[in-house]
């Protein structure tokens, strides 16, 4: 399957020409979890580090960790034993350290720090 799905890519870049040869490869080269950082920040000055601890208490990394996971604020409630309201108060305090205007921002940088493989 991957091989037809590669022909099929070689043949669609060749029809593009050498930009659309160019942007594969650079989006080869960067990675998925770059690219998707890249994605939801085209200004290159606005983007999150790429490396080091996140700025945030232990807490709200626990919240931001299942936001990534794409759980609501109320499952996220439930699973810590908290209020909703208090899950709402600790996304937007992601929110602005991370200076980030969505969860699924919050969610790329989270997932662009996990390590690659399965969960547990």
């Amino acid at each position: 399957m991957q091989a037809a799905v590669d022909e099929l890519a070689v043949r669609a870049t060749r029809r593009l020409g050498p930009e659309a040869r160019a942007r594969r490869e650079l989006g080869r080269a960067i990675g998925r979890s770059d690219g998707i950082v890249a994605a939801l920040w085209p200004s290159p000055e606005r983007r999150p580090a790429p490396q080091g601890d996140l700025p945030l208490t232990r807490r709200e990394q626990e919240v931001a960790g299942m936001i990534a996971d794409g759980l609501t604020n109320r499952q996220i409630g439930e699973r810590l034993f908290i209020a909703e309201r208090t899950v709402d108060t600790h996304v937007g305090r992601i929110l602005a350290k991370l200076d980030c205007v969505s969860r699924t921002q919050v969610a790329a940088i989270v997932a662009a720090r996990r390590p690659v493989g399965p969960r547990r």
